[in-house]
């Protein structure tokens, strides 16, 4: 289909890393991201891309089966658990009838954890995240999730992603992104573990030691499927 050309829609695209290589090697096909920050570039993009800013909460701003493929990821931060349902209802809307959905979410929870160290960060993590209504296991659900939505023909799958720079380049990956959500939950986690800052600091880089030290790793889950031919 990509390689024919299709409509393909980027749900929450970001700075749209996944649209432009996959513009870059689909060149037939035409990519369409959306996102509620303005961090998708500007210029110098490929000709087959074009990027929408909105809030996906407030609707899709496309008309009804506009898309032969609906691609959406990382979203387990970004909608509360009662949201997805409504969300997936949108995705269904804008895809073809025949065309596919398709959506990729981790869980947060941290396998091979240090129990002195990492364990104590992840479950305070977690524990935030629920408390704001976003479920950090919905990587585990979303096929439910789109089955509940309408979408036939599932398939689904996950695969461990190494967190630590045993991993080699996803590894290494894995703890720079973890790092800035250290960074950028430091001021809620301060408060919510009762330490200081120093002491905050500390533990994050043993939390980072411990991952090459244990091996660890957290669960990316991936599924997708068809919209019905017929509703």
């Amino acid at each position: 289909m990509l390689n024919a050309g299709v409509n393909v829609l980027d749900v929450g695209c970001g700075p749209a890393t996944w649209s432009l290589e996959m513009a870059t090697q689909y060149k037939k096909s035409m990519f369409v991201g959306i996102d509620m920050f303005r961090v998708f570039p500007k210029d110098c993009r490929p000709v087959n891309t074009t990027f929408y800013y909105s809030n996906i909460l407030d609707g899709l701003p496309f008309a009804d089966n506009a898309f032969d493929i609906v691609y959406q990821r990382d979203m387990c931060l970004g909608l509360s658990k009662r949201q997805w349902p409504k969300i997936l209802r949108e995705l269904v809307r804008v895809t073809k009838p025949g065309g596919y959905i398709e959506l990729c979410e981790p869980d947060l929870e941290v396998q091979r954890a240090d129990t002195r160290y990492d364990n104590n960060w992840n479950k305070a993590t977690l524990k935030i995240a629920t408390s704001k209504g976003m479920d950090p296991h919905v990587g585990k659900n979303i096929s439910n999730l789109l089955a509940e939505a309408g979408i036939n023909n599932i398939q689904r799958g996950y695969v461990g992603i190494p967190m630590g720079h045993y991993g080699g380049r996803e590894g290494k990956y894995m703890t720079d992104n973890f790092r800035e959500l250290a960074r950028q939950l430091k001021p809620v986690l301060l408060s919510s573990m009762k330490l200081s800052t120093g002491e905050y600091d500390q533990g994050v880089e043993q939390v980072f030691r411990s991952w090459d030290n244990n091996r660890s790793y957290f669960n990316v889950y991936w599924v997708y499927g068809q919209k019905p031919l017929v509703p």
